[in-house]
């Protein structure tokens, strides 16, 4: 992906099948950052170096709170 390339410090993590679903992998810090936080590949570069535990924390919450939000339209969409 583009970003991966624009980010050296992510060393070489791909996007993968497990990475999807890995809250603390490298394209899901950069996916958190850019398209739901709206930083920039510059700015999430700078967070991801500064403070990479509190940036894992913070998209491993947002992550949990996806699926559930996920599994509660399905509910929805079952029940009616």
């Amino acid at each position: 992906m583009y970003y991966l390339s624009k980010m050296p410090i992510l060393g070489t993590e791909l996007l993968q099948g497990s990475h999807v679903t890995d809250c603390k992998s490298a394209p899901w810090l950069v996916y958190y950052l850019t398209k739901i936080k709206g930083y920039t590949l510059k700015g999430a570069r700078e967070r991801i170096k500064g403070d990479r535990k509190n940036v894992e924390r913070n998209a491993a919450v947002s992550a949990t709170l996806l699926r559930l939000k996920h599994f509660l339209v399905e509910l929805k969409d079952e029940l009616k």
